[in-house]
């Protein structure tokens, strides 16, 4: 009987720690998310397109960006647009501020 209890304690030892990473996960992503926006960014997206923007937020879950000035390839601006991270490999925000590199 005292396996049981110990199989239990431990089990609900492990779900606590999962809980307390995630939870530790979360705040830091919402942190991040707060301190880039308003910096300028670069977005690599698949089909080697590249886009110069300023990261605005992004949603609760992460699947989605929204930018603002956007500039295109072709050279098309975009006062705000919303990004699926589905079509982005790669996000760079850019630590000298609001102004597109």
């Amino acid at each position: 009987m005292m396996t049981s209890e110990n199989d239990e304690q431990s089990a609900k030892d492990e779900l606590n720690s999962t809980q307390t990473r995630r939870a530790e996960l979360r705040e830091r992503y919402l942190r991040v998310v707060k301190h880039s926006g308003g910096k300028a960014c670069t977005v690599n997206m698949y089909e080697s397109t590249n886009l110069s923007c300023t990261f605005n937020t992004a949603d609760i879950h992460g699947c989605e960006f929204i930018v603002e000035d956007l500039k295109t390839p072709t050279g098309e601006m975009y006062k705000s647009a919303l990004l699926r991270a589905s079509d982005i490999i790669a996000l760079t925000i850019h630590e000298s501020g609001g102004s597109s590199p």
